[in-house]
């Protein structure tokens, strides 16, 4: 019942910011009665996502913040090509096993595994459109579609029902990106909503990996994820720096260097 509890939150949560994000701003009686529940649980929710970023509280009510923090879309995020992300999807490829269940979540460093993946037979669970569109024609691939609102920015389904999708399901591995990577506070991206899709992977899957290049772990993101510690593996590119290595290694001994 907790858990139900947590997801019922997140979605009400992400329907008050796509509301504010229409209205601009609105009153705490306003969305007490949207949501049938008490005017506490309303402020609660607006000093949550107040802490994130994303509203300005004032007395009685909530705005969109002006400096809310942003995802960058897919396509910004892929479009530079870069060759570490192509050496990390190349090594997590090679974890793939013959009739192996994944899951990949919508990060663009994992949608790189797939020039490496092996001519074998899988089942892919994903939210990601890009990678379903990459890996519809292949006949070996058994592609699973998780449902929900597409966000253009992850280039996804994300919404509750992608989450209550993911829950259904068990998968040998998980295949997971992070918005910044930051040892003294964990893996984080830029919603609640998103991290809670991405932990939902990870708690269905015998084995998981972080996928990250060294840039994630010089920025940070508003939103809890993970520990590094919760990761059977950590994958990053030869960029990150000896001093942090150290640093990641003290809480994942399981951190591997992905040379191009």
């Amino acid at each position: 019942m907790e858990q139900e509890d947590k997801f019922s939150g997140i979605n009400r949560r992400q329907k008050m910011i796509e509301y504010l994000e229409e209205k601009k701003e609105a009153t705490v009686k306003e969305f007490a009665s949207l949501f049938l529940v008490s005017e506490m649980t309303i402020r609660r929710d607006f000093h949550y996502l107040e802490d994130i970023g994303v509203v300005e509280v004032h007395y009685g009510g909530a705005r969109l913040s002006k400096e809310k923090l942003e995802l960058p879309s897919f396509s910004k995020r892929d479009g530079e090509k870069d060759p570490n992300k192509y050496a990390i999807g190349r090594m997590a490829a090679g974890y793939i096993k013959e009739g192996d269940t994944i899951f990949l979540d919508v990060s663009s460093t994992v949608f790189h595994i797939l020039p490496y993946l092996p001519d074998i037979h899988l089942t892919v669970i994903t939210n990601s459109m890009p990678v379903i569109e990459r890996l519809y024609p292949n006949q070996k691939i058994r592609l699973m579609m998780a449902p929900g609102v597409y966000d253009r920015d992850m280039a996804g389904a994300a919404d509750f029902s992608t989450i209550e999708y993911i829950r259904k399901f068990h998968a040998d591995k998980a295949f997971i990106g992070g918005m910044s990577c930051i040892p003294k506070f964990g893996v984080a991206c830029s919603n609640e909503l998103e991290c809670a899709i991405k932990q939902q992977m990870w708690r269905n899957s015998d084995e998981s990996y972080l996928m990250v290049d060294h840039r994630k772990f010089t920025c940070s993101g508003p939103v809890f994820q993970n520990a590094l510690s919760d990761f059977s593996y950590i994958l990053t590119d030869s960029e990150l720096d000896e001093e942090m290595q150290l640093e990641v290694r003290r809480q994942n001994r399981n951190l591997i260097i992905c040379n191009r």
